[in-house]
Order: structure tokens, then C-alpha cells, then sequence
């Protein structure tokens, strides 16, 4: 992990410890943090980290189709299948005691759970989060799925994701979004994943 994500994770532990609410700069951090996790720990920017995740809606895979680098770039977003809201609300009722570890593996397992997707700008539009997790995807008409590889200018290998319930936090009053088969996903995105014991700390 570099540096950088560990002083963010640390950052995090503190707000919920002080039970800080959800702002602005919150966001800041859990973005690019969770950007991290999604990425083997590394943080890449949201230019390259389109180029290189595997999971993707059906219509992104169709724009890569008929798209450069350039060109898929910008018609992208890089989504959080879980909002970000979502996921800080889960942590704060770990209470003002919670642990570092228990910081770090609940962005380790939620990240696994529920990775970031690749959508057009189009369907971002369209995703709302005023609903339950597991039905803003469905309600937008998107569809998810995984690719072996990023081919742009051709029609990459696309296979949908299929939906299996829904993940229960550890607070079963918090909703939680659609589990998507992660063990399927994760053999997919293979080095694109990692859990609470790839981390190493100096």
C-alpha cells in the first residue's frame, strides 16, 4: 500500500472515532481511498483507472467498441456500486471505539463486495441514490458485467455479473447493495482485488 492511501485510511478512522459527519471533504478522502483498495492498493488517476478496470457496464463495453483510450475516457464514469455516503453511514456504527483493523477490513471486504463500475456518462445520469442500494442499477436500465480485457476499438469479451440478494451489513438497519457472485468478479478482475491481509504497514 503507498503511503498516501495509509495516511487516508488514517484519516478515516479518526473521523468515525469522532463521528464526523458526512462532508465534502469526507468524500474527498473516501473517493480516492476506495479508488486505492479497487486497484491492488494502488491509486490510480480517473483517467488511466478507466483504462484498466475490468468491470463494466454492457453499454460501456459497446462505446469501447467504437472508442480510443481518449474517447472511452471521457464518455466514462468511474461509479461506486456502494455510495460513498453509503459506506462512511456503515462505519459510524462501528461506534467511537472502533479499531483501525476493523477500518481497514471493512474497506477491504466492501471493495471485493461491491466493486467500482465502469458506466457511461448517459447511464450515470440516470443512477439515483435516493433508492434502496440494490435497485439503483436495475432502475436505471444498466447492466454489469466483466471483460478480459480493455480492447478499445473492438467489442471487448463482455459477461454479466448475476445478482444473488443482497449484502447485510453488520448493521442489518443499514441496506447494502446487490452482491454480484464476488467470487466471480474477483477471479475476473484477478490482480484488480486484494483483501485486509495483502496489507502491509511500516
Amino acid at each position: 500500500m503507498d503511503p498516501v492511501t495509509e495516511i487516508e485510511l488514517r484519516a478515516i478512522h479518526a473521523f468515525v472515532s469522532a463521528r464526523i459527519p458526512y462532508t465534502s471533504r469526507v468524500a474527498r478522502l473516501m473517493r480516492t481511498t476506495t479508488e486505492a483498495f479497487h486497484f491492488s492498493g494502488k491509486y490510480y488517476a480517473s483517467t488511466l483507472a478507466k483504462g484498466i478496470n475490468l468491470t463494466i457496464s454492457r453499454r460501456a463495453a459497446e462505446l469501447m467498441a467504437v472508442s480510443n483510450r481518449a474517447e472511452f475516457s471521457k464518455g466514462t464514469i468511474l461509479e461506486h456500486m456502494l455510495p460513498l455516503k453509503a459506506m462512511y453511514a456503515e462505519m459510524l456504527t462501528f461506534g467511537n471505539q472502533v479499531s483501525f483493523e476493523q477500518i481497514v477490513s471493512y474497506f477491504a471486504d466492501t471493495l471485493q463486495k461491491c466493486p467500482l463500475v465502469t458506466v457511461t456518462r448517459e447511464e450515470d445520469r440516470r443512477l439515483r441514490n435516493d433508492l434502496p442500494h440494490a435497485e439503483r442499477y436495475p432502475a436505471a436500465g444498466i447492466e454489469i458485467g466483466t471483460v478480459d480485457a480493455m480492447t478499445f476499438g473492438s467489442m471487448p469479451k463482455w459477461t454479466p455479473l448475476k445478482r444473488r440478494g443482497q449484502i447485510m451489513p453488520d448493521n442489518p438497519g443499514v441496506e447494502g447493495d446487490a452482491d454480484l457472485h464476488p467470487e466471480e468478479h474477483v477471479a475476473r478482475r484477478g490482480h484488480l482485488s486484494w483483501g485486509a491481509g495483502d496489507l502491509e504497514f511500516d
